[in-house]
């Protein structure tokens, strides 16, 4: 079941679109009162046989999500429409405890998905499907199928056509793709299952190219960021410190100096926006939304304007007259934050927003952990996804379900690491040898 969510979920952004389609249709509400249920249900099983155990990367998780959940819950009460926000605050509730639902069912089956062969079969998932993912994109490129609208880029003098390929839109294309590309270029047979390393290139070289046809800037910005992120790691030889000391100030001071300098330095921008922005309008539309949302923050400091109402304030009223032409304002108005980080802090406030980032945090620390304490190069490998995905969430505005399930596979094989080696009876050889026979035997 796990490795049919994860396939379906990063296939596509229309399966997590079905709840709204039709038959398939669930208010956010009811989303969340079934993933409650089934919490409810496998930690029951899990009691009543004795099978559950929640290790500390599960914990210090849970606890971060504990805190954006009820923080989140804080920010319904400063919101002029109670329901709305009430019921955007579930669904994005019930998106969070998507990991814990993950970790929970696989601790209750834990002998079916020993944690080498779920590491392995979970990255053979990703990298297949951003295969699939890559090759409609160039269906979508020759053919025009699902192209939602015809954006003109440029590659040097050679223009073409922007892809979403089956993601509704480039940017998240982008983001979805860096899982895939990354696996395939440094993941090995360990984390894809594939023992050819041509197999493995062929496959990166084709995701690389639809991650260029995306047209993203930001989806380069994330390769750039996960690429150097390991070749940081392996430069300073897994030292902890040394890691920290780069990716800490990034992932938390990064977001800040943006969108201070798109508020206070706004009309510097504005007098260079065609060197800022050259080519098209996203990058200044992103600063545009950014002011504007900083105003609404300082209007509403403390628990924010309640979640859900980013994209319904008429931001347009909040962007400098002299310097935005009325259509410009109009469109902002429409548009969401473009960041993750900006939006937690305008709908929620500040506390929310330093939840929303031990949640992230809580999950880079472990990988970091096992990566570093441990030398357990699959664990790096994912560390410098991770550490590529919060910097993403500087640059968007969604939340992806695979990676939710993909975080749960992952603190679930952390916490089964930390257990064997914790135990007196299962040194660290024992464990490297099992891990060899494993690999050895799907030769």
């Amino acid at each position: 079941m796990i490795y049919f969510g994860l396939v379906l979920s990063s296939l596509t952004e229309l399966f997590e679109r079905l709840i709204n389609l039709g038959a398939f249709y669930l208010s956010p509400t009811r989303l969340f009162l079934l993933v409650l249920a089934y919490v409810t249900y496998i930690g029951y099983c899990g009691m009543a046989n004795g099978t559950l155990r929640i290790g500390p990367s599960a914990k210090r998780f849970g606890l971060a999500v504990l805190a954006l959940i009820l923080l989140t819950a804080l920010s319904v009460t400063a919101s002029d429409d109670f329901e709305y926000s009430g019921k955007r605050a579930l669904n994005t509730t019930s998106i969070y405890l998507m990991p814990l639902v993950v970790y929970l069912y696989l601790s209750v089956h834990s002998t079916k998905y020993p944690a080498e062969i779920l590491l392995q079969k979970a990255g053979k998932c990703i990298v297949y499907s951003g295969l699939v993912v890559a090759l409609f994109g160039f269906l979508q490129e020759a053919t025009g199928i699902f192209q939602v609208s015809r954006e003109i880029r440029f590659i040097g003098p050679i223009p073409f056509t922007r892809i979403n390929s089956l993601f509704m839109d480039g940017n998240f294309l982008a983001y979805f793709l860096i899982f895939p590309l990354w696996l395939a270029i440094a993941g090995g047979e360990e984390l894809t299952g594939i023992s050819t390393r041509g197999v493995r290139l062929t496959i990166a070289a084709l995701i690389f190219l639809a991650l260029v046809l995306s047209g993203s800037r930001g989806g380069m910005l994330m390769l750039a960021a996960v690429i150097g992120s390991q070749v940081w790691y392996k430069f300073v030889k897994g030292r902890r410190g040394w890691v920290l000391a780069i990716e800490l100030p990034i992932m938390l001071a990064l977001p800040f100096v943006l969108l201070a300098y798109a508020y206070y330095g706004f009309e510097h921008i504005y007098a260079n926006v065609n060197t800022v922005d050259t080519g098209n309008e996203s990058g200044y539309s992103r600063i545009l939304a950014w002011y504007a949302g900083l105003k609404l923050y300082f209007s509403h400091p403390w628990l924010g304007i309640g979640p859900g109402n980013f994209v319904t304030m008429d931001k347009g009223n909040l962007l400098p007259v002299n310097y935005v032409q009325p259509w410009v304002a109009l469109r902002i108005s429409t548009l969401a934050g473009h960041s993750n980080v900006l939006e937690v802090l305008v709908e929620s406030g500040p506390f929310a927003l330093a939840a929303y980032f031990m949640v992230q945090l809580s999950l880079y620390f472990a990988l970091l952990r096992a990566s570093c304490q441990f030398g357990d190069s699959r664990f790096a490998i994912y560390r410098s996804i991770v550490f590529a995905t919060v910097v993403g969430n500087l640059l968007i505005s969604y939340y992806f379900l695979f990676f939710m399930i993909l975080i749960g596979v992952l603190l679930f094989a952390l916490d089964r690491e930390a257990f064997k080696r914790a135990s007196p009876h299962v040194p660290r050889a024992a464990s490297v040898s099992r891990m060899s026979a494993v690999v050895a035997g799907r030769r």
